[in-house]
Formats: structure tokens, sequence, C-alpha cells
């Protein structure tokens, strides 16, 4: 009798594992599939968007920062003109000029 029951249990776990090794194909609904792919797709432009605004906003940056360098140079080279225009009126021919009584205009 034990030996009866033995191979009973034996055969039906046997059928367990014929049972659980039964492999099922796979549904997938397209629609589903449809609204993940777009879903995806909608991500990585948005994503890619993103970055490429990132990047024109840091060009630009960059090219205010020149802009501003070029402004500060352009100034002192205009303060640069100045002074030597004012040296040249009081040196001429090498010499320096004094003011006299001669070079003395007054304006009324």
């Amino acid at each position: 009798m034990y030996d009866y029951a033995n191979v009973k249990i034996m055969a039906q776990s046997g059928e367990l594992a014929k049972e659980r090794t039964r492999v099922r194909s796979l549904r997938i609904n397209p629609v589903y599939l449809v609204i993940t792919v777009s879903v995806a797709l909608f991500l990585y432009i948005i994503g890619y968007q993103n970055i490429s605004i990132a990047q024109v906003k840091h060009e630009i940056s960059k090219k205010q920062i020149q802009i501003h360098t070029l402004m500060l140079k352009q100034q002192q080279l205009v303060k640069k003109k100045q002074q030597i225009i004012n040296y040249s009126a009081v040196l001429k021919d090498k010499k320096l000029l004094y003011a006299t009584d001669k070079n003395i205009v007054i304006v009324r």
C-alpha cells in the first residue's frame, strides 16, 4: 500500500511538472504597443528639444560675453584716442607748448 501511494504521488508530481512546463503564447495588444512607442517617441523629442535649447542659450551667453569684452576694449581705445588727441594738441613738432598769453583766447 505504501508503494502504491508513493507511485501515485510521483505520477501526480510528474503531471504537475508537465503542466508547469507548458509555454503559453504571449499576446501583445497592438494598441498598447502603439501607445508605448508614441509616448517614448514623444519623451525623446521633448528631451532633444530641451538639449538643443540649452545649447543655443549657452552659445548666446558666450556671444554676449564676447560682445561685452569687445565693447570694453572699444571704450578703452576711444579713451586712448582722446588722450592722444589731447597730447597732440599740447605737443607740436616734438616741443611742449606752454600756455602763454598768446595761446590763451578768452571767449565770451
